[in-house]
């Protein structure tokens, strides 16, 4: 009798996908491994390797190597993959794979068994694949065409190989993986400002990009619109995210990102120093020199002078501390 995709989810559904797989075949040690196994994204991977040659091929490779898949998906077990796609995703988590092509290939599973289902998978299947040589001559391969849910069935079922086309081979470039090192210790010292109450980002539209512009908002409810930091190099976006860079870009974006901290920080010194000097005026002088410095704000908030302009805004920001309180 052939085995539908309904009867199978009608059977995962009543018994959980362990026991389903291991009804099937599957012992307890291959989906514990798949449980722990995580798929990983061989997009920052890309960063810092240089692609050398296309191998046409033949062949096969063993599946233990295969690290992550031609889908954005990391940080989730083999396991999981199947599972989520099967009984839904939980809040929060992006999963763009399809239930019934799981269900087709596991209905393959429950009609021929895992002997014969590895037979079918061998007979059936061929795959490209990006190979990521790294400095120790360490292979790590990545789904690169079509076969996401099948190449994740293999991960599940831990099948000894799969077949191969086609390998794009890519070699480590140290000097590719230091420029993003840079970039992102960057990034996370501008994020730790960022947190500080004196400031907040703000993305630009619906960017999944991380594109952000650096803004100072401690205004409240007295000056509620955001007053953006200038400084010398102007007011160029900002990425948060490697994504979408190459090296040189992100050489260019740890640049902007240095000038932007020091101006930052520089503000928030200044903040402190005025902290401590308005401590001990009457609050009504308080209120009087910030509904001047918001004029001034708002009738010449450039003069063309970056000191004063942000002298000024410290001083808005710490007398705001007192008048919020």
């Amino acid at each position: 009798m052939r085995v539908t995709r309904d009867m199978v989810e009608d059977e995962i559904i009543r018994l959980g996908l362990e026991s389903f797989l291991n009804a099937h075949g599957v012992n307890s040690t291959t989906i514990k491994k798949s449980q722990l196994l995580e798929s990983r994204c061989s997009d920052e991977m890309r960063k810092y390797y240089d692609r050398v040659k296309v191998v046409e091929l033949n062949s096969n490779i063993e599946t233990k190597f295969i690290e992550g898949i031609n889908r954005e998906v990391s940080n989730l077990s083999w396991f999981k993959i199947v599972e989520y796609a099967i009984y839904g995703v939980p809040h929060g988590t992006f999963l763009n794979m399809s239930t019934v092509r799981f269900l087709d290939q596991l209905a393959v599973l429950s009609e021929l068994g895992l002997s014969g289902y590895n037979d079918y998978f061998q007979s059936h299947y061929s795959f490209d694949f990006n190979c990521y040589i790294d400095s120790d001559n360490n292979r790590h391969y990545y789904l690169s065409g079509d076969g996401n849910h099948r190449t994740t069935v293999a991960k599940l079922l831990d099948l000894k190989y799969v077949h191969v086309n086609k390998l794009v081979i890519y070699e480590y470039n140290p000097e590719k993986f230091h420029k993003l090192e840079s970039y992102k210790l960057g990034v996370e010292q501008l994020n730790n400002l960022l947190t500080s109450p004196l400031f907040q980002f703000t993305k630009l539209g619906l960017s999944l990009d991380g594109v952000v512009e650096v803004n100072f908002d401690t205004m409240g409810k007295y000056f509620s619109r955001m007053v953006r930091i200038k400084t010398k190099e102007g007011r160029s976006a900002i990425v948060l995210n490697p994504k979408g860079l190459d090296s040189d870009e992100m050489v260019v974006q740890r640049q902007r990102i240095d000038i932007v901290v020091e101006t930052m920080k520089n503000i928030q010194k200044k903040h402190n120093h005025f902290l401590k000097i308005y401590k001990y005026y009457p609050m009504w002088l308080k209120k009087t020199l910030f509904e001047i410095y918001i004029f001034l704000n708002e009738s010449m908030a450039f003069d063309g002078e970056y000191g004063t302009y942000h002298r000024r805004l410290a001083k808005l920001s710490a007398l705001s501390a007192y008048i919020n309180n």
